[in-house]
């Protein structure tokens, strides 16, 4: 103390006293605090972490000048004395209680301008793993239109549980994020809490006394009703980012750097856009040795940090009892990190394996959690799907995963169709036909959206046959695959897209299937059904299934095939159909009669007896048969 004078002594803090001071070399003025701390213990832990303060650099930030240690005899306690520059300015709290008794409110520009300032400072901060532990409006100084953080807090004083109750009370709890309230360790999100609070403060002073400003910003632990009340609602939306109670949700300064608002504010201040692609000094790597729930705050704290996030996707996904449980917060998270990296596939990829992972926890312990369902997740993973769409691996594992949500979850089945997941099925089948997992899984994929479910109107089916088409060229002798291709098949069938060459193309398909993998029960199947819905809808499927593969009867192949399972009566329906549809053309009962249709139809009905409406149906075709063969026979006489 000896190198300054005190020439005023101001209002006493929580954790010690302000006072104006001037250099003795210099008559330089200064702002000087004088910190009590518990011993020299703490005194010096204290110090040796506000020592980078020094170090500090920004048009945002009051300059740290010292920082030195010393006894204070009066009051019989060690002091941590922080020098620091601006002693003539006005605080933010003064402007805001000026504009709450004028009821005035903040002019646009100026809180923009504070929004990028203080997103700038503290992205300058936050980079160097520095948090200021006490963001609130006295603590912002305004020197013409600059807006400058003042008044760092540190951990070591942060644990001195007395006056941190103290504070809570005289602060009524106001700008201090729940997590510190409660005893927990502070982390840059408790600043995104804090300034929040401010930005918040700001924006209604003109409608709120001092006291309702103080209840608002308490209540926003409970409940965000507050926020409603700001009309516009790109701000309202930075802000629900700001106030997520729970840390590991909470936005941080890279993630608001995103938001367009922010961006803005950034512009308007002449802020670069900061971009963390490296952990910082002091800061090793992910605390694997602390469990699940540290590495994924750790993750949530270094979201841009691509290294960070490989591997503590990779540590995820080798613990998983650990997982069991905790599927929502793994997801949520995972979701963050797959936005935040959209042009890795190596996270893409191991995202979307953990995604998979969180959904077998959860058949597993049979407590599945119904977040991987939602929308949010179908969304992340198809836009892997639509960035990456050269990259085979992760086609074949984001399909996979997309199959097994499909099959487990209707909401699943209707969020994918809403999100155009047709559209990455078709790019997919397109880009790799060749591809066996890809082919198979989108196949599938097409089988579980369209099976039961109206199309929504913006949904378009184009292309997707001739896709599956290729797929069963290029497959014709894998079972799997083309069991799979009859399934797609018969999900575009029942929505009555085909027209034309694709119809042609589709009963082709069909029938070398039929003729190629006759043992496959479930292919022979599907194939059936799809060739009733085929000759229903369109007179080129019956044209095409008399002459079939290699100019065999398709009637013949479909009768060789359904010998194999005499007692499916699935089969014997949709034979009946096909039979039923193709003698509704007379040019067509000459050929049926050929190939001994009528033995058929007898058939179908002695193995349905019980049935009526087959009976019926047979009665019918059969009558038709012998109708128009009678007439042909009276005419050529």
């Amino acid at each position: 103390m000896d190198n300054y004078v005190i020439l005023e002594a101001m209002s006493p803090g929580t954790f010690g006293t302000t006072l104006l001071v001037s250099d003795t070399k210099t008559d330089t003025e200064f702002t000087l605090k004088k910190i009590e701390c518990l011993d020299e213990g703490s005194a010096n832990e204290a110090l040796q972490e506000a020592l980078p303060l020094l170090g500090i650099s920004h048009p945002s930030i009051v300059r740290y000048r010292e920082m030195f240690i010393c006894w204070d005899k009066e009051i019989s306690s060690v002091i941590l004395n922080v020098v620091m520059d601006c002693p003539y300015t006005d605080t933010l709290h003064t402007i805001i209680t000026n504009h709450r008794i004028e009821k005035q409110t903040f002019n646009q520009k100026v809180v923009l301008t504070l929004l990028g300032q203080m997103i700038d400072a503290l992205a300058y901060i936050h980079k160097q793993d520095i948090i200021h532990r006490n963001i609130k409006p006295s603590n912002i100084q305004v020197v013409s239109q600059t807006f400058r953080l003042c008044d760092f807090g540190t951990a070591a004083l942060s644990r001195d549980r007395m006056k941190i109750k103290v504070k809570a009370k005289q602060d009524q709890q106001c700008w201090m994020a729940p997590e510190c309230l409660s005893q927990q360790v502070w982390s840059d999100k408790s600043d995104i809490w804090s300034l929040g609070c401010v930005l918040l403060d700001m924006l209604t002073c003109h409608i709120n006394s001092e006291t309702a400003a103080m209840y608002q910003l308490i209540n926003l632990k409970k409940k965000k009703s507050a926020l409603d009340v700001i009309v516009a609602q790109n701000v309202q939306s930075v802000l629900r980012e700001m106030f997520r109670n729970e840390p590991h949700y909470r936005a941080n300064v890279w993630d608001l750097m995103k938001d367009p608002l922010v961006q803005r504010c950034l512009e308007l201040c002449g802020s670069p856009v900061h971009v963390m692609t490296s952990l910082p000094s002091g800061v090793s790597g992910p605390p694997f040795h602390e469990g699940l729930h540290k590495v994924l705050g750790f993750m949530q704290t270094y979201k841009d940090v691509e290294s960070v996030q490989l591997q503590c996707l990779s540590y995820v996904l080798s613990e998983k009892e650990q997982v069991i449980g905790c599927q929502d917060d793994v997801v949520k998270i995972t979701m963050s990190t797959m936005r935040a990296h959209k042009d890795s596939g190596g996270v893409q990829l191991k995202a979307c394996q953990v995604l998979h992972l969180c959904v077998e926890a959860g058949e597993e312990s049979g407590v599945q959690k119904q977040c991987v369902f939602e929308g949010e997740a179908i969304s992340c993973i198809l836009a892997a799907i639509e960035t990456h769409i050269s990259n085979p691996e992760l086609l074949s594992q984001a399909f996979l995963l997309l199959l097994l949500l499909l099959s487990e979850n209707m909401r699943s089945v209707q969020c994918f169709l809403q999100l155009n997941g047709i559209s990455a099925v078709f790019k997919a089948l397109k880009a790799f036909p060749q591809h066996c997992a890809i082919a198979s899984h989108a196949c599938r994929c097409l089988w579980m959206s369209l099976r039961q479910t109206e199309l929504p109107g913006e949904v378009s089916l184009l292309g997707c046959v001739e896709a599956v088409c290729e797929v069963a060229d290029v497959h014709r002798q894998d079972a799997t695959v083309m069991e799979d291709v009859c399934s797609a098949l018969l999900a575009l069938s029942s929505h009555g897209t085909m027209e034309g060459k694709d119809v042609e193309d589709v009963t082709l398909t069909l029938l070398r299937a039929l003729q190629d993998h006759t043992g496959q029960h479930t292919l022979v199947q599907r194939a059936f059904a799809t060739l009733g819905n085929l000759t229903h809808m369109s007179n080129v499927a019956c044209l095409r299934l008399l002459v079939g593969p290699g100019g065999r009867s398709g009637i013949m192949v479909m009768r060789e095939a359904r010998q194999q399972y005499p007692g499916d009566q699935q089969l014997t329906l949709s034979m009946v159909k096909v039979l039923a549809d193709m003698a509704k053309h007379d040019k067509l009962v000459e050929e049926l009669v050929a190939v001994n249709t009528q033995d058929d139809l007898r058939q179908s009905e002695a193995d349905c007896a019980s049935d009526e409406n087959m009976k019926r149906l047979v009665q019918t075709t059969l009558s038709r048969l012998k109708k128009v063969e009678k007439k042909k026979k009276k005419s050529s006489s």
